[in-house]
């Protein structure tokens, strides 16, 4: 989720989203986008993010990190070490989310679908951190 502010005029601001969002788009650091046109409407968009947490609570244990990195890199981070993990441990599920505007990632790592969870953590926490942090 993007957040935006601008001192000029709205349609100033506008303008400068979409131009952003645009970019994102085309570079492939984006792959959709919704931009709230309402405070209702934004006031959704929030409520989708502030039920990530929850919703991966719902599906099990899992590890979770919280990375700083600078905005740039998070790209190939993610891709490195998504890559990584699903090379090192078959099956891993990823959930990757954040304020990715100040370089904040949540970076959080889910067992296979039908492993038990409290094993998985066991055995492989560690070893996750391990691999996780090495790029961070």
């Amino acid at each position: 989720m993007l957040s935006h502010s601008d001192t000029e005029s709205e349609a100033h601001g506008h303008a400068q989203l979409e131009r952003l969002l645009e970019a994102a788009l085309s570079t492939g650091y984006a792959s959709d986008a919704v931009v709230a046109r309402s405070l209702s409407q934004g006031r959704q968009l929030w409520q989708v993010r502030e039920s990530i947490s929850s919703a991966q609570a719902a599906e099990g244990l899992n590890i979770k990190h919280d990375i700083s990195l600078p905005v740039s890199a998070i790209p190939d981070f993610v891709a490195y070490t998504d890559a990584l993990l699903a090379q090192e441990i078959a099956g891993v599920r990823l959930v990757n989310f954040g304020h990715l505007g100040d370089g904040n990632l949540h970076y959080n790592v889910q067992c296979p679908v039908g492993t038990d969870a409290a094993v998985f953590l066991a055995n492989q926490e560690h070893r996750i951190n391990a691999l996780v942090y090495a790029r961070s």
